[in-house]
C-alpha cells in the first residue's frame, strides 16, 4: 500500500521533461498507445509525438501544445484542419490532457505520468448529444520517435 502513494511523487521526475517549455526539437516525447486513436482518413496509428511547439488557439488554455502523428503524411489541409482542433497539455504536476478531434468528433484523454508510460480514461467526443460513450481505460508508453 505504501508504495501506492509514493507514484505520482515518482512521476513529477518525469512530466517537467515532458512539458519542457523550451521549444528545442529533441524535446518531442513519442508514445505508442494501446489503441490506433489518431489518423487521418483512411489511415490510422496508435502512435502520437507531443510537441513543445505552443498550440495556436486557445482551447486547451496558455500551457496548450501541438501534437503530431509521426508515421501518417497527410495532405497539408488536412493536417492543418486537424491541428486547429487537436492539441495537449499538462494538467498539474503529474497528468496530461490529449485531445484528438476533427472538430465533429474525436477522443479526449486524461492521462497520468507513470514513468515512460501514460495511463488514464479516454472518452470519444461527438456532436450528436444523443450519443452517450461511456470512458474506458486507455495507455501508452514512451517510443523513439520514428524518423520522418
Amino acid at each position: 500500500m505504501r508504495t501506492v502513494r509514493y507514484l505520482p511523487a515518482l512521476s513529477l521526475v518525469c512530466l517537467p521533461a515532458l512539458v519542457s517549455a523550451q521549444g528545442a526539437a529533441d524535446s518531442t516525447r513519442c508514445f505508442r498507445f494501446d489503441r490506433a486513436y489518431f489518423g487521418y482518413p483512411p489511415d490510422e496509428t496508435p502512435v502520437l509525438a507531443l510537441t513543445p511547439q505552443r498550440h495556436p488557439e486557445p482551447r486547451l488554455g496558455s500551457e496548450g501544445r501541438v501534437i503530431e502523428l509521426p508515421t501518417l503524411r497527410p495532405d497539408s489541409a488536412e493536417r492543418e484542419h486537424r491541428q486547429r482542433y487537436s492539441g495537449w497539455a499538462p494538467l498539474r504536476g503529474d497528468s496530461v490532457i490529449v485531445v484528438w478531434r476533427n472538430g465533429f468528433a474525436g477522443y479526449r484523454m486524461r492521462l497520468a505520468v507513470r514513468g515512460d508510460s501514460l495511463v488514464g480514461i479516454e472518452r470519444f467526443l461527438t456532436d450528436d448529444r444523443l450519443r452517450t460513450v461511456r470512458p474506458s481505460r486507455a495507455s501508452a508508453v514512451r517510443v523513439a520517435c520514428p524518423s520522418a
